[in-house]
């Protein structure tokens, strides 16, 4: 179960990485910070970065809208300038031509490959 949420917030965090084709250089890093505890099932943290901020900040409103969603939970992504420190495990990646990075602090994170842990992105088909 827990994989599966995981999976599905990935998505949603990602899938803003992919609404269009931003061709302006990096200025800036903007980050979507995801932190979840559900309870018996864990904690399930999960940060993204990119240089596209209209990108980044729709990731967050999806975020919240899928933690809310599922749990009942507000503000469950916090917008800023970077992820923070402490990642298990550290995955690059670009969509529709926009690189970003993900940050996964859980133990299990660390086993897990990169495409394993962005699977949900290709999986919901964005």
């Amino acid at each position: 179960m827990k994989k599966v949420l995981v999976g599905l917030l990935v998505a949603a965090v990602f899938t803003a990485c992919g609404d269009d084709d931003s061709s302006s250089a990096p200025e800036n890093t903007y980050s979507c910070n995801v932190d979840l505890d559900l309870g018996v099932l864990g904690n399930i943290h999960i940060c993204a970065e990119s240089f596209d901020q209209a990108k980044i900040e729709s990731a967050c409103g999806k975020a919240n809208e899928m933690a809310k969603t599922l749990e009942s939970i507000e503000n469950a992504g916090t917008l800023g300038s970077a992820c923070p420190g402490g990642a298990k495990k550290v995955c690059e990646g670009k969509l529709s031509g926009v690189p970003y990075t993900a940050y996964f602090y859980e133990e299990d994170s660390a086993e897990e490959s990169c495409d394993d842990l962005l699977a949900g992105v290709d999986g919901f088909g964005f």
